[in-house]
């Protein structure tokens, strides 16, 4: 995917894959220093681990303690988490909004802390146990002005408030078993509401689907994951990628 744009963008810039152990992150970081690189795409596992060896740490990245990209500037590493900045991209408008997202691992502590960061009015943590959600709404609650509170998501079907302008599914629930229906009442969804699903590798989730028919909008992950990816490669190299070409590299290699 990130070949094919750099390829349309025709620009001298390579984009190379390189697997690493957890006990060798640290060199694998040293040798982002010594060999110059542009930028530098995280995955799991060392998204958390990665903040510290950088010089910097955005605020997106600081309040998801996580980062999913490193920015080179000069001879100073930057940490910043494109996840949820593009899931606001991709949403518009998200100031005086109110949100409800599941989960509270770290793709809900990226897609929390950008929504709180672009002015959110109200944020609803749900997860299963108050354990990790509670340190994120703490933390947003501390360092931002958006309300963020914590709901427990109990064994009945949850009820998504009339009010509430988005939804957002950024469990690992989708990934393991897209089809698998999720403890939502889905009475509940109105056809104002914004519906967004992060799972990538299944963008058409049962979420996605019981959505649609009933009239909400919809994100799904890959587009989100070309959202994402976009903004990291403007980031280091200034290309205005090509979304077209990453979404049929993406989904060819996915199988879509």
């Amino acid at each position: 995917m990130i070949e094919q744009a750099i390829r349309q963008a025709s620009v001298d810039v390579r984009f190379l894959t390189f697997e690493v152990s957890i006990d060798d992150f640290g060199d694998a970081m040293r040798g982002i220093r010594a060999l110059g690189l542009r930028g530098v795409k995280i995955t799991a596992p060392h998204r958390e681990a990665v903040l510290q060896y950088v010089d910097r740490t955005t605020d997106h990245a600081r309040l998801a303690g996580a980062a999913n990209c490193i920015i080179r500037e000069k001879d100073q590493l930057i940490a910043e988490n494109t996840l949820g900045q593009s899931v606001v991209a991709l949403l518009g408008e998200v100031q005086e909004k109110t949100a409800i997202v599941l989960g509270a691992g770290p793709v809900a502590r990226a897609v929390s802390a950008a929504l709180a960061l672009a002015g959110a009015h109200k944020i609803i943590v749900v997860n299963r146990s108050d354990t990790r959600s509670k340190p994120l709404v703490d933390t947003l609650n501390r360092e931002t002005s958006t309300e963020t509170i914590s709901q427990i998501w109990a064994d009945e079907p949850l009820a998504i408030d009339p009010q509430c302008d988005f939804l957002i599914h950024a469990t690992s629930l989708g990934a393991t078993n897209p089809d698998k229906p999720l403890p939502i009442d889905l009475e509940t969804l109105q056809s104002n509401l914004v519906v967004v699903d992060l799972t990538y590798n299944h963008p058409q989730t049962w979420l996605v689907h019981e959505a649609r028919e009933r009239g909400c909008r919809t994100i799904n992950g890959l587009e989100i994951l070309v959202e994402q990816t976009s903004l990291a490669l403007r980031l280091w190299s200034d290309i205005d990628a090509n979304r077209t070409a990453m979404f049929e590299a993406a989904e060819e290699y996915l199988v879509i």
